[in-house]
């Protein structure tokens, strides 16, 4: 089991100045019939790897400072009878398009971003970090106010539906390229470890591995 709490200090506009892990705790194995059962190591790498994905996710969307406004207030207040009200749709449409402009000026500069230098282990930093950036942000207009602003859009038949959708899908396209990439990566992570830190007998030992891992992929 993986738990982790994180704390910060909230003095500018993108959240977090400092991100500090406050507690955790890494359980590496059960108790079953009074014997310690402990995990293959498969399965504790995937809980490693679980566990720092969260960490990284986290101070990223910290970091990046990526956030939509949702005017609860605003959006909680339309119901049926403001559907045929000029001012409260066109307040929801332009709240959408900031919704779109904000995701796809997001996308823009994520299609910019280059590998920090030419290695495998930058490659698999590169995806990681943009999983954790996109995943925030995906994580965010899956929120359920959000999505009833997508649903009254299409009741109301305006255009702008057709256009936060057409941006939503795409971003949900993109994250779902970073998470595959990461994940597949992932299994090649220690075995590259190996082959830039390691002395040349431990590299040669590590290579059917890397072989391995690289059939899976």
């Amino acid at each position: 089991r993986l738990e982790f709490i994180m704390t910060g200090n909230s003095v500018s506009p993108i959240g977090y100045d400092d991100l500090v892990l406050t507690q955790v705790k890494f359980g590496i194995g059960r108790i079953r019939n009074g014997y310690l059962l402990l995990p293959s190591y498969s399965q504790f790498e995937n809980h490693a790897h679980k566990f720092s994905s969260g960490v990284l996710r986290a101070s990223s969307q910290a970091i990046s400072g990526i956030q939509l406004s949702i005017p609860v207030h605003l959006i909680e207040n339309f119901d049926e009878t403001s559907i045929d009200d000029y001012d409260a749709v066109h307040n929801l449409e332009l709240l959408a398009e900031e919704w779109s402009n904000l995701v796809a000026k997001c996308l823009e500069e994520e299609m910019k971003m280059l590998l920090a230098k030419e290695s495998p282990l930058s490659e698999i930093e590169f995806w990681r970090r943009r999983y954790s950036v996109l995943f925030g942000l995906e994580e965010q207009i899956n929120h359920p106010l959000v999505l009833r602003v997508v649903g009254l859009l299409k009741s109301v038949g305006t255009p702008m539906f057709h256009n936060v959708t057409e941006r939503f899908t795409e971003l949900s396209s993109l994250c779902i390229q970073a998470e595959d990439n990461s994940k597949f990566l992932f299994t090649l992570e220690r075995q590259l470890l190996i082959l830039t830190d390691e002395s040349l007998s431990t590299i040669t030992d590590s290579l059917p591995s890397l072989f391995d891992s690289m059939k899976i992929v």
